[in-house]
């Protein structure tokens, strides 16, 4: 037996229990899904979600995050966020229908086969969003309740944890410009 500085025995068990602590945890599995099955599975029960009354916690969150929201509102925005989140579902789902089993690819062959459906997806979506934007007008009485509820929505696709942060961990890179390019072919602009 080893003893350390204090005097207290220590069996070869503990030695090496104290030894596997200080090892680094070996790395988790990686997910080997598409993106795109990700995604149908992350936004696939919408309507469920949409259907609850908004929890106390979660409208905290929001009235802390948009301090002119009252409590009052939060199940208007939660409605909104849904619906916005529906939007973005139907465009993924419309995606996988029209490439049957694009879905299926491993996480190793996502970017290769699925690039130019990622690719569609960023610049629907992109178009989605800049449309709701154009919709969206300052003396609607529900403007900031609105506001509120696109601004998330959008976070949730295109922030660090939505579907652009799934995309770059991937290794998905895309011209700024094509999306620019689409959003003003879509307004007309060219």
């Amino acid at each position: 037996m080893n003893e350390n500085p204090e005097g207290l025995e220590l069996s070869e068990q503990d030695l090496a229990d104290l030894q596997q602590l200080h090892e680094e945890p070996e790395a988790e599995e990686k997910d080997e899904r598409s993106l795109l099955k990700l995604w149908l599975t992350v936004l696939g029960d919408i309507e469920a979600s949409a259907a609850e009354q908004i929890e106390l916690g979660i409208a905290f969150k929001v009235v802390s995050s948009w301090p002119f929201l009252k409590f009052q509102e939060t199940q208007r925005y939660h409605e909104l966020y849904h619906d916005h989140l529906l939007d973005v579902r139907e465009l993924l789902r419309a995606t996988v229908n029209d490439h049957p089993g694009c879905e299926d690819h491993t996480s190793q062959d996502d970017m290769t086969e699925n690039y130019e459906l990622y690719k569609t997806l960023v610049i629907g979506w992109n178009l989605l969003f800049d449309d709701l934007d154009g919709d969206w007008g300052a003396t609607d009485p529900e403007s900031h309740i609105k506001a509120a509820a696109l601004v998330d929505a959008r976070g949730m696709v295109f922030g660090g944890n939505g579907l652009a942060g799934h995309l770059d961990a991937r290794g998905f890179t895309m011209d700024f410009s094509e999306i620019e390019h689409a959003i003003r072919a879509n307004r007309g602009d060219l």
